[in-house]
């Protein structure tokens, strides 16, 4: 399984977490899931008069922002990539 993932995945895969993109995505996959019917249901009224269209709009945002974030550098996964890489 490493080796495959070492011969098929971006260098920077392991550090998944750290990277704005993945981070951005989490966010529209959260407010994706708070906006089932279920879920709502528990939430407290304050939030479920909350229109609609705010949360699609905010998964929107989130899911641009994850677009944007993979083409910004981010020289601190870089280099712990790079450490990482160079220690095996």
């Amino acid at each position: 399984m490493i080796a495959w993932s070492k011969d098929h995945l971006v260098p920077e895969a392991h550090e998944w977490w750290r990277l704005w993109s993945t981070r951005f995505i989490g966010a529209a996959i959260a407010i994706d899931a708070l906006t089932l019917a279920p879920v709502m249901g528990m939430m407290p009224p304050s939030v479920r008069s909350v229109n609609p269209v705010v949360f699609d709009g905010l998964q929107m945002l989130f899911v641009g922002a994850a677009l944007v974030g993979r083409f910004i550098r981010q020289p601190k996964v870089r280099d712990r990539v790079a450490a990482h890489t160079t220690a095996e």
